[in-house]
């Protein structure tokens, strides 16, 4: 996976603040954790978020990508295949 974080992780604006949509597992979530970057993360499986909460540390977000509102906080959203999940032209609104 490090062969996708590092084109990812070098358009980061400075603040480096990074929020993981349709984390799963959380197994991205811990790399860019492991980095030292502040990361929040959601999902939208009760299930995947009680074992990312868990390998992660950090309290994973129950929540849609549809649902987020918070644009400008973030210096880069990772969505690694969550957007294969996304109705087409739904995000575009």
């Amino acid at each position: 996976m490090e062969s996708l974080y590092q084109p990812f992780l070098a358009e980061l604006s400075e603040c480096g603040y990074i929020l993981d949509v349709g984390c799963e597992s959380g197994r991205d979530t811990l790399a860019f954790k492991i980095k030292a970057y502040k990361v929040d993360a959601i999902d939208y499986s009760v299930e995947l978020v009680e074992r990312a909460t868990l390998l992660t540390g950090i309290k994973v977000g129950l929540q849609s990508f549809y649902e987020i509102d918070e644009h400008d906080v973030y210096g880069g959203v990772w969505a690694c295949a969550s957007l294969l999940h996304c109705e087409h032209g739904r995000l575009a609104k």
